[in-house]
Protein backbone atom coordinates (compact mmCIF):
# COMPACT_ATOMS: atom_id res chain seq x y z
CA UNK A 1 0.00 0.00 0.00
CA UNK A 2 2.84 2.38 0.78
CA UNK A 3 4.27 1.91 -2.73
CA UNK A 4 0.89 2.79 -4.25
CA UNK A 5 0.81 6.03 -2.23
CA UNK A 6 4.35 6.89 -3.36
CA UNK A 7 3.45 6.22 -6.99
CA UNK A 8 0.47 8.57 -6.73
CA UNK A 9 2.63 11.24 -5.13
CA UNK A 10 5.30 10.86 -7.81
CA UNK A 11 2.70 11.08 -10.58
CA UNK A 12 1.18 14.20 -9.01
CA UNK A 13 4.62 15.83 -8.82
CA UNK A 14 5.19 14.86 -12.44
CA UNK A 15 1.92 16.56 -13.44
CA UNK A 16 2.96 19.71 -11.58
CA UNK A 17 6.31 19.70 -13.39
CA UNK A 18 4.52 19.19 -16.72
CA UNK A 19 2.34 22.20 -15.93
CA UNK A 20 5.44 24.28 -15.19
CA UNK A 21 7.06 23.22 -18.46
CA UNK A 22 3.85 23.83 -20.44
CA UNK A 23 3.64 27.37 -19.08
CA UNK A 24 7.27 28.13 -19.89
CA UNK A 25 6.94 26.96 -23.48
CA UNK A 26 4.49 28.02 -26.17
CA UNK A 27 2.06 25.19 -25.43
CA UNK A 28 -1.58 25.56 -26.42
CA UNK A 29 -4.20 26.60 -23.91
CA UNK A 30 -5.94 23.26 -24.48
CA UNK A 31 -2.79 21.36 -23.49
CA UNK A 32 -2.46 23.41 -20.31
CA UNK A 33 -6.15 22.97 -19.48
CA UNK A 34 -5.72 19.21 -19.87
CA UNK A 35 -2.81 19.20 -17.40
CA UNK A 36 -4.79 21.34 -14.95
CA UNK A 37 -7.76 18.97 -15.30
CA UNK A 38 -5.51 16.07 -14.31
CA UNK A 39 -4.34 17.96 -11.23
CA UNK A 40 -7.89 19.00 -10.32
CA UNK A 41 -8.89 15.32 -10.53
CA UNK A 42 -6.22 14.68 -7.89
CA UNK A 43 -7.81 17.28 -5.61
CA UNK A 44 -5.82 20.41 -6.44
CA UNK A 45 -7.79 23.65 -6.53
CA UNK A 46 -7.11 26.08 -9.36
CA UNK A 47 -6.29 28.91 -6.94
CA UNK A 48 -3.64 26.74 -5.25
CA UNK A 49 -2.11 25.83 -8.62
CA UNK A 50 -1.92 29.50 -9.62
CA UNK A 51 -0.20 30.38 -6.34
CA UNK A 52 2.21 27.44 -6.71
CA UNK A 53 3.07 28.48 -10.27
CA UNK A 54 3.60 32.07 -9.11
CA UNK A 55 6.00 30.91 -6.39
CA UNK A 56 7.92 28.32 -8.42
CA UNK A 57 7.83 29.66 -11.99
CA UNK A 58 6.98 33.36 -11.74
CA UNK A 59 4.32 35.99 -12.20
CA UNK A 60 4.19 35.79 -16.01
CA UNK A 61 3.43 32.07 -15.92
CA UNK A 62 0.84 32.57 -13.16
CA UNK A 63 -0.91 35.31 -15.16
CA UNK A 64 -0.91 33.07 -18.23
CA UNK A 65 -2.45 30.24 -16.21
CA UNK A 66 -5.10 32.59 -14.82
CA UNK A 67 -6.03 33.70 -18.34
CA UNK A 68 -6.19 30.12 -19.61
CA UNK A 69 -8.37 28.73 -16.83
CA UNK A 70 -10.72 31.70 -16.61
CA UNK A 71 -14.30 30.98 -17.74
CA UNK A 72 -14.06 33.74 -20.37
CA UNK A 73 -11.01 32.02 -21.91
CA UNK A 74 -12.89 28.74 -22.35
CA UNK A 75 -15.77 30.50 -24.07
CA UNK A 76 -13.46 32.18 -26.58
CA UNK A 77 -11.65 29.01 -27.70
Amino acid sequence: MNEDWNDKTLWTQTLVEILYADLQKPKSAATIRETVAGLRAKGFRTYYLIQKVRKDVGDDAAHRLERIVSPQSKASH
